[in-house]
């Protein structure tokens, strides 16, 4: 199995390493993260050794092997990094911020010429951000400029990043329905799942990748209670059902009745289907039901409902 075997509980690789000062190759044994965290699983196992592997060829190739110029070849290094490291999810995320908040300004730049001026006018262009998303932005900037400085040796000038002052971010208060609300715009809602689905966000309080993820095993019509254990989730490939939800917790939730008999309306019309199974998805059948698709079912309706909920927010943007 290219070296991974499990030793008691744990997953180990072995491997062979070139000792830098003899030139002799060693037989090494892979068993613990940076973190000094164990691998129960294989999986776990080879993602670890495969971000080993990354780290230890930078940080074993000297400044003269490798002499990175530019911001964005810098930046490539460290996305092969972070590629391995991150989750789907987050590493699509902070690709997000890089291509739109920091490559645009730094790319192009060589490190020597990340001056205190550019850095002071890259700050006051991303200013408008909430406080919370610029100080993300500027993180984001500082891991890679510390990743170059750790492992080719390039100039770091975090130092010049100034953080951003807290008191200019004004929190903007949570916009909830109320029931009277709810209910006009729900009286718009012509297709009956259409009715239930946004019912079923409304009165469960559950995030919409939960509820596009459920399926009906995950529903007990008898006891009245419904099992939050998945959520859909990105991957490089696109979306899929993840086993977990965001926090981790598994919750299970009472409907209430008047979702309940919407629920049981749904599962007779959904069983009468050719090829019916429980595994099959509450709104949307062998498949689940699409953010971009739910989205457009959400804007449709309100569209219709608008003239009387006027100053209401789009609550699923």
């Amino acid at each position: 199995m290219d070296g991974y075997e499990k030793r008691g509980k744990f997953w180990t690789k072995r491997y062979r390493e070139v000792d830098q000062l003899t030139g002799k190759e060693q037989n090494k044994r892979f068993s613990k993260d940076e973190n000094g965290n164990k691998f129960e699983t294989l999986k776990a196992c080879k993602e670890a050794f495969q971000l080993f592997s990354v780290l230890s060829k930078n940080k074993n190739t000297s400044q003269t092997d490798v002499k990175i110029v530019y911001f964005k070849d810098l930046y490539e290094k460290f996305k092969d990094r972070q590629r391995l490291a991150l989750r789907p999810t987050s590493y699509i995320s902070y690709e997000y911020i890089y291509n739109s908040h920091i490559l645009p300004t730094f790319g192009e730049l060589k490190l020597t010429n990340i001056t205190p001026l550019v850095i002071h006018e890259w700050q006051l262009s991303i200013d408008h951000f909430s406080y919370k998303y610029k100080t993300k932005i500027r993180e984001c900037l500082g891991k890679v400029l510390k990743f170059g400085e750790k492992y080719f040796k390039t100039p770091n000038n975090f130092g010049l990043v100034e953080g951003f002052s807290k008191s200019k971010d004004v929190k903007k208060e949570m916009s909830i329905w109320t029931p009277e609300q709810f209910k006009t715009f729900i009286s718009y809602a012509d297709n009956f799942q259409d009715q239930v689905i946004f019912t079923f966000l409304y009165m469960m309080g559950v995030r919409k990748g939960e509820m596009c993820a459920l399926q009906w095993q995950d529903i007990n019509l008898t006891n009245k209670t419904c099992k939050i254990t998945k959520t859909i989730t990105r991957t490089f490939e696109g979306f899929e059902v993840g086993e977990n939800t965001k926090n981790s917790k598994h919750r299970v939730l009472a409907i209430p009745q008047t979702l309940l008999e919407q629920l049981k309306q749904l599962y007779n019309i959904a069983r009468n289907r050719p090829n019916f199974s429980n595994s099959d998805f509450l709104f949307g059948g062998s498949t689940f039901l699409s953010f971009t698709t739910l989205l457009r079912k959400f804007e449709q309706i309100f569209e219709k409902a608008k003239k009387d909920c006027i100053n209401q927010e789009n609550t699923l943007k």
